[in-house]
């Protein structure tokens, strides 16, 4: 089956499928690292927990639908990248993630390389998602998406990111709390039409 709706792009381009996700219960997330976990810590600088958040290489997110969102970033267009792995309807991509022998699978609720805050997202349903996007830097940055993150607000108040570097201004992706945020980036930082404001 070929959906163009369904294939990796900034996540404006994917409305559609975001309206959807609000209101379903997220239940499972497993980050793909590029690296094992024990490798990630060494590497990367991180503490074994913050691997789960940190470290490189995509994310899937599971719903009780049967919808599997699958994220990144693309330091060529500054943005956070989005395409569907599965559906309900019995789409699965051609390439799966899952199926990936180069990456190294991280679930949330891994009782080292993860945290307490991002298993305790799984099970909760899903109140908001907005799209982060960036003040161009520049005049080269002008003509990109620059949609740096996405925002997910969860029934149990919490609030997480895929993330386009917004945790240390980088191209790497990451999956953050909104705390998170490198303090530098807030002032260029929007939704929409609104400035975001952080407590």
């Amino acid at each position: 089956m070929n959906n163009n709706l369904y294939e990796e792009t900034i996540p404006s381009e994917k409305i559609s499928i975001l309206k959807s996700l609000e209101g379903q219960y997220l239940t499972k997330m497993v980050r793909y690292s590029w690296v094992k976990g024990e490798q990630a810590v060494v590497e990367y600088e991180l503490n074994s927990n913050e691997v789960f958040s940190l470290t490189s290489g995509p994310i899937l997110l599971y719903f009780q639908s049967g919808m599997v969102i699958g994220a990144g970033s693309n330091p060529s267009i500054h943005s956070v990248t989005l395409w569907v792995e599965r559906d309900n309807l019995g789409y699965v991509a051609d390439e799966l993630t899952e199926e990936d022998s180069e990456l190294y699978p991280i679930d949330a609720k891994d009782k080292v390389y993860s945290s307490v805050f991002w298993s305790q997202l799984e099970g909760r349903e899903v109140r908001e998602i907005s799209i982060i996007k960036c003040k161009p830097l520049n005049a080269k940055y002008s003509v990109l998406p620059n949609e740096v993150g996405l925002l997910f607000t969860m029934s149990n108040g919490a609030r997480f990111i895929l993330s386009h570097g917004l945790h240390d201004c980088s191209d790497d992706f990451s999956v953050i709390e909104e705390t998170q945020i490198d303090k530098g980036l807030m002032a260029n930082l929007y939704i929409k039409s609104r400035l975001l404001i952080f407590s």
